[in-house]
């Protein structure tokens, strides 16, 4: 559902997101393998704490809360915040964009946090 509200004219498209697919995958197959794109992992229980960060105005921005959520199901130390009206990205614009640098010190506290 977020490729069709945030599909088009937010930076991040569903014409470039199919782009930079087809340039990462090696073969068709890539699409299924959980190491090309996790959330087609069957099991995930066992992996290290996860911080999930989504953007509203992301078209990732399900399968990034998909994600979380399954990782929460599989027991998985999971923390997940999304950054209301904010784009894909918004965090490499941390000097402009004041949740880039909100959600990269949030980032930080979890590593330190998960490194004790």
């Amino acid at each position: 559902a977020s490729y069709a509200r945030n599909g088009e004219g937010k930076l991040l498209t569903t014409l470039s997101m199919e782009w930079f697919t087809n340039h990462y995958a090696r073969s068709a197959a890539d699409h299924d393998d959980p190491y090309f794109a996790p959330l087609r992992a069957k099991y995930l229980r066992g992996l290290p704490p996860a911080h999930i960060i989504t953007a509203e105005f992301d078209p990732l921005c399900d399968e990034g809360e998909e994600y979380g959520a399954r990782l929460l199901g599989a027991g998985v130390p999971t923390t997940m915040k999304r950054y209301d009206g904010q784009i894909h990205a918004f965090m490499s614009q941390d000097v402009i964009i004041r949740a880039g640098r909100e959600a990269l010190l949030d980032a930080a506290r979890q590593v330190r946090n998960a490194l004790g």
